[in-house]
């Protein structure tokens, strides 16, 4: 082959390399850019979700101290940061409801020409613990809240037996207020359900409680239910019942040993019984066959 001829080949091969490698990087680019979009939203995403966490912090600390200037900052962020957030394994359509109301009554509070310290209070901090429902699945803040509920039904209890209808009012109020200011949270985190029977069973005892002459009777039934239902709000496991003691005696273990003495003599009893029958029942014993010598019933 001569050296032209070489060339030649040489340089359509080097030409085709060339032209490889620029549809290569393009294939490539074109390959990856789905990828880096992808990631650009998936960063937007937790930017977004951190800032409203800080802002949602930011509004509680303002409204708390009755900064009204800063308050009205801070819900202007989380106005613009909740419609830019996709709430896509975070919540449903009740959770994005109760996250938009929260932040509705908090302006509302805020733009009220008569500010009260204690809707700014619990407006703030009812949007705070949405926030952070919505961000944390697990160990959330409003999960906080079971004992101090438990402590409310057991207050409500104690009212009703005591028949003091003022306390059963009182107690059920700050009940109802407690269970109010995690509402929204709950129900962003998807319990719907327990959320509806709790929303039942306050209507009830609110609609038993605050009559002229309270139900006791049906006040003390009906509360019994409380402790129950909000086990199964926080995911708590329901207490088992436990055996105690006979009470009214000064050492119940003589008991124990004595129902563990009867027992023994009813088994006792029933093996002689039972032992007496055999012995006087006779076998029948097969018949034979005559003519084959073969044994028949």
């Amino acid at each position: 082959m001569k050296a032209r001829d070489k060339g030649v080949i040489a340089a359509i091969l080097l030409a085709a390399l060339f032209m490889t490698g620029i549809c290569g990087g393009w294939t490539a680019r074109a390959e990856a850019a789905p990828q880096i979009k992808g990631s650009e939203q998936l960063s937007g995403q937790t930017q977004n979700l951190q800032a409203l966490e800080q802002a949602s912090e930011s509004l509680y600390q303002a409204m708390q101290n009755g900064r009204a200037e800063q308050a009205q900052l801070q819900l202007e962020r989380i106005t613009s940061l909740i419609s830019k957030i996709s709430y896509q394994g975070l919540t449903g359509v009740d959770g994005i409801h109760e996250l938009t109301a929260c932040v509705l009554d908090a302006r509302t509070a805020v733009l009220n020409v008569t500010p009260s310290p204690e809707v700014w209070s619990s407006t703030s901090a009812r949007l705070r613990l949405a926030v952070d429902s919505l961000l944390h699945a697990k160990g959330a803040m409003w999960l906080q809240y079971y004992k101090v509920l438990q402590e409310d039904s057991s207050k409500l209890d104690k009212a009703v037996i005591e028949s003091d209808p003022e306390a059963v009012q009182s107690s059920f109020q700050k009940m109802k207020d407690h269970y109010e200011m995690i509402r929204p949270a709950a129900v962003i985190q998807q319990r719907t359900s327990e959320v509806t029977a709790l929303d039942s069973w306050m209507s009830y005892i609110g609609s038993l409680s605050g009559a002229d002459k309270p139900d006791l009777k049906a006040l003390q039934t009906a509360s019994a239910a409380g402790k129950g239902l909000f086990q199964d709000l926080f995911g708590k496991p329901k207490e088992e019942p436990v055996l105690l003691p006979i009470t009214g005696y000064s050492n119940p273990w003589q008991w124990s040993f004595l129902i563990g003495v009867w027992i023994l003599l009813a088994l006792g009893y029933t093996a002689y019984r039972k032992y007496s029958g055999e012995q006087e029942v006779r076998p029948v014993l097969p018949s034979s066959d005559k003519t084959s010598g073969k044994r028949t019933w």
